[in-house]
């Protein structure tokens, strides 16, 4: 099975997450085994769930990208220009320096969002 950017979000990550060297089920993604190059196929995708937040909750959101940035080693230019740019989209200007835990939960969405974009994923 060939896995791509058009894939259905859950088919894809209950597949990808049922990966098992036992079992005979090969499928790449982006061209890659998954078994080999977890982690290249990891930078090049983003995703959000509900339940487990990748934002700090007691830090502003703006640190909490701060931080993402440098887990995803962006460059200091590139991460403020990709920032900007989310941050118009997303209309997150009145609230990027509150901390999350005061944020609502369409405002905190909005931020997990930009998040899981924030290093530019394929």
């Amino acid at each position: 099975m060939e896995v791509g950017a058009n894939a259905p979000k859950n088919e894809w990550l209950f597949n990808f997450n049922r990966c098992d060297s036992f079992f005979k089920l090969f499928f790449r993604v982006f061209g890659k085994d998954p078994f080999i190059d977890r982690k290249s196929i990891a930078y090049k995708i983003g995703t959000v769930f509900g339940q487990r937040s990748q934002l700090w909750y007691h830090l502003p959101a703006f640190h909490s990208f701060s931080l993402l940035a440098t887990i995803y080693d962006i460059d200091r230019k590139k991460f403020k220009e990709r920032l900007e740019h989310l941050t118009e989209i997303f209309q997150l200007s009145h609230f990027i320096s509150r901390p999350v835990k005061e944020l609502s939960l369409g405002e905190r969405m909005r931020c997990e969002l930009v998040a899981s974009l924030l290093h530019h994923p394929s």
